[in-house]
């Protein structure tokens, strides 16, 4: 597999894989305006990683955020039908790699449903943190 960071240029195959895994499995899909919208607003803090297989296929992508010392990929997809090349871990490392590289100091895994669903950060030999979530009324 091969990868590339970029931005507005990769928004067409990121939203194909996007829009193909929310449908598969049965959620409604944005706009791909959303996506152009929120690259142009967030400018430098955001970008699209794209994973392609070894015929340069786009198979998995994640539009993530930068904010402060921390990378926080948001907005993800891969085809199922590549599922046993285990696209979203080498996504999610190499991400994990580019924060390393550009000084951010925490990795946002999210939440998931099952310790199935993810790369978690014990796999990797990193420490989980409980994070506090407030409620503001």
């Amino acid at each position: 597999m091969t990868h590339e960071f970029g931005h507005e240029e990769l928004i067409p195959a990121f939203y194909e894989i996007f829009a193909r895994s929310y449908h598969r499995l049965g959620s409604p899909v944005f706009s791909i305006k959303i996506f152009r919208n929120l690259l142009r607003e967030f400018k430098e803090k955001a970008n699209i990683l794209l994973v392609r297989d070894k015929e340069s296929r786009p198979i998995s992508g994640v539009l993530s955020f930068f904010y402060k010392d921390e990378v926080i990929p948001y907005y993800a997809g891969s085809l199922f039908e590549y599922r046993q090349l285990a696209p979203n871990d080498y996504m999610f490392w190499q991400l994990m790699k580019y924060g390393c590289e550009n000084s951010y100091k925490l990795f946002d895994f999210g939440e998931a449903k099952s310790k199935q669903d993810h790369l978690t950060s014990n796999d990797i030999g990193a420490s989980n943190q409980s994070l506090c979530h407030i409620n503001i009324s």
